[in-house]
């Protein structure tokens, strides 16, 4: 009789029996973010942010202190809980199609703020990166992970309370051949002091874009 083997949908199926998900915010099983939880997370005014030096309009989606979205940012960038994807592709989703439509141009490049090398390898994906597929998928842009790069590692912004950790010399490095006349969309998780989105902005403008836009799911609502 031939050895019965687990295959990979086998064993999640095992697990999610075992280790049901819960909604963190109601608690309901089957998720880490019901659809009506999602749905009650207000969405930030288009004009809530203000002006970030270097870059021509940036939005953001959601206040990062609601509980919800602040919890699973957290899980899925620093504990690996990847079980969180489909709920924040869902708030994506809901500013896409609520405000991204209206605001953002047709003819933008959508392009993620990047991770160094060295931090990608720890966490195993970027989460700029699969916000700004998401968007892109959504208000059907162009999307190019790889037209920035980042050049030094550093600590992450929101886990630090040293400015020249963040910033002061150069992070990032655009590519001309891939950005030069583009409006660009730089897509990221968290906004907090503005410092990063600025110092990219100014990478693609010395590459030759033509404008930076930024888009950000959660902001800290703290400013420089």
């Amino acid at each position: 009789m031939p050895a019965f083997r687990f295959g990979r949908k086998t064993w999640k199926t095992v697990l999610d029996w075992l280790f049901p998900r819960y909604c963190l915010g109601c608690g309901a099983v089957g998720t880490l973010g019901c659809a009506r939880c999602l749905a009650a997370v207000p969405m930030l005014s288009a004009d809530a942010i203000g002006q970030i030096v270097g870059v021509d309009k940036a939005w953001a989606g959601f206040a990062y202190a609601q509980p919800l979205l602040k919890r699973l940012l957290r899980g899925w960038k620093y504990e690996g809980w990847h079980e969180a994807e489909p709920a924040i592709a869902t708030l994506v989703d809901r500013w896409a199609v609520s405000h991204g439509a209206a605001l953002v141009p047709e003819d933008v490049l959508a392009v993620p703020v990047p991770l160094h090398p060295l931090r990608h390898q720890e966490r195993g994906f970027n989460q700029a990166e699969t916000i700004s597929a998401a968007l892109a998928g959504t208000l059907e842009l162009e999307h190019d992970a790889g037209a920035l790069r980042r050049t030094r590692y550093n600590a992450p912004q929101a886990r630090t309370h040293d400015r020249t950790a963040i910033g002061g010399t150069s992070l990032f490095v655009a590519d001309p051949a891939r950005v030069r006349g583009r409006v660009i969309l730089l897509c990221d998780d968290v906004l907090t002091t503005g410092a990063t989105a600025q110092e990219a902005a100014t990478a693609l403008k010395v590459a030759g874009a033509a404008k930076v836009l930024v888009f950000t799911l959660a902001w800290s609502g703290r400013r420089t």
